[in-house]
């Protein structure tokens, strides 16, 4: 987002398929400057806007892709099964399962 000199505040987005999107807003100007409260309004204004935009382009994009989804945990390799396997036996790292007990020696 930049501030230009023409008292506007200016948001470009470009797009996956390179398309660029630009929310421009104006700012009122007082004596030549904007006061904080104005510029406030207008970039949250600007923010509003181009996320209602990219919501819309992420819930098109769930909606074209739907059943091609693949699940994230359909692909386990043999590492994490097996370390699976050590969490629920308790071998593995020692260090994971906290410290290990001293005994004390009886000195007689």
């Amino acid at each position: 987002m930049e501030m230009s000199t023409s008292n506007e505040v200016k948001l470009t987005l470009c797009l996956r398929n390179g398309q660029q999107v630009e929310f421009v807003k104006p700012c009122a100007a007082t004596n030549g400057g904007v006061d904080f409260v104005t510029l406030h309004k207008v970039l949250c204004s600007v923010q509003q806007e181009s996320n209602a935009f990219l919501t819309t382009i992420v819930e098109e994009e769930k909606a074209s892709s739907g059943s091609t989804t693949l699940k994230a945990n359909v692909g386990e390799t043999e590492d994490e099964e097996e370390d699976e396997e050590d969490e629920e036996d308790g071998s593995g790292d020692a260090s994971l399962n906290g410290p290990v007990e001293k005994k004390q020696k009886i000195l007689s």
